[in-house]
């Protein structure tokens, strides 16, 4: 299973969980570039749950999944032993909590889980590792607040919002290892997968499903007494009176003013001007304003002679 999403999923109590996928029987899927978030389930493992299975999981993202009991990302049974590499768990929540390990993973019946290269709450990180022996510690593990672009709560779930791509300065970027991409050289977003995303000079790849960019805000507003619409190319913006918007670093968008009837667009101003449409290439934060005012616009016949 290559470059997929899960969420919003729910599975009922009382025997089933895997609420995303539910393997059994020795199902050892493949799972890299996937996003698990919002899944919840009345049992546990809401994300995953293994009933002996050995799963491996290469830059998946588990967040904002809830569970009943232990378990809300993945819950593993009945010799279950999953691999999990450059993935991220992080604030799901079993039994009412976030801050545990039961919150994240449950292993159970001689499960055990390695780990390697991978942000896991509550783990303590490779450094100072505090789980017991079901946990194995291949090193490179971290627990740090990943800083996704929006937070998902699983108190929420089955929910489908949330942005899980990484923010500047997150600890996930270039803290993956690269061997364990090779086969899969994009990210979910069909990004180049192995970046120097901190500007050390050895590109690096990143924990989780995403690669990461930068995103600039563009804050569009609308100004003056008379009143019409902006829209955008790709679609997407059409504003109030103010809106704002995360674009991807060098993305281009062209925003488009109307006025409505008995007003006319007056012009651009901030980082376009005059009255054709306005052009942005995404290299930073941009405000633009659109100006209407009161008015009749009058259009006039052309008649060739």
């Amino acid at each position: 299973l290559t470059n997929v999403i899960f969420k919003g999923n729910t599975s009922p109590a009382y025997g089933l969980g895997g609420a995303g996928i539910f393997n059994q029987s020795n199902s050892n899927p493949e799972i890299t570039n996937a996003i698990f978030s919002g899944n919840s389930t009345g049992f546990k493992g809401a994300g995953i749950s293994n009933e002996d299975s050995n799963p491996v999981l290469t830059n998946v993202t588990f967040s904002g999944n809830w569970s009943a009991e232990p378990g809300g990302a993945m819950s593993n049974e009945n010799g279950s032993h999953p691999i999990a590499q450059n993935t991220i768990f992080w604030n799901n929540m079993a039994e009412g909590v976030t801050g545990t390990i039961n919150a994240s993973i449950k292993n159970d019946s001689g499960s055990v889980i390695s780990i390697t290269h991978t942000l896991l709450k509550a783990s303590g990180g490779s450094s100072s590792w505090a789980l017991d022996t079901s946990f194995v510690n291949l090193l490179g593990n971290i627990d740090e607040n990943p800083k996704f672009v929006t937070d998902i709560s699983p108190a929420a779930a089955p929910t489908t919002t949330g942005n899980l791509r990484l923010q500047t300065g997150s600890p996930a970027i270039d803290t993956g290892k690269n061997d364990y991409v090779s086969d899969v050289p994009v990210d979910l977003d069909g990004e180049a997968r192995v970046k120097d995303g901190d500007g050390d000079g050895t590109p690096t790849v990143d924990m989780g499903a995403y690669e990461y960019a930068a995103f600039y805000q563009l804050l569009v507003t609308k100004a003056g007494a008379g009143s019409g619409v902006v829209t955008s190319s790709p679609a997407g913006i059409a504003c109030g009176d103010k809106c704002s918007f995360l674009l991807k670093e060098d993305s281009t968008v062209t925003l488009t003013a109307m006025a409505n009837r008995e007003s006319i667009f007056i012009g651009w101003s901030g980082a376009c001007g005059g009255v054709g449409d306005c052009q942005l290439t995404m290299d930073a934060a941009k405000s633009v304003t659109a100006l209407f005012e009161p008015g009749v616009a009058h259009y006039l016949p052309l008649v060739k002679r």
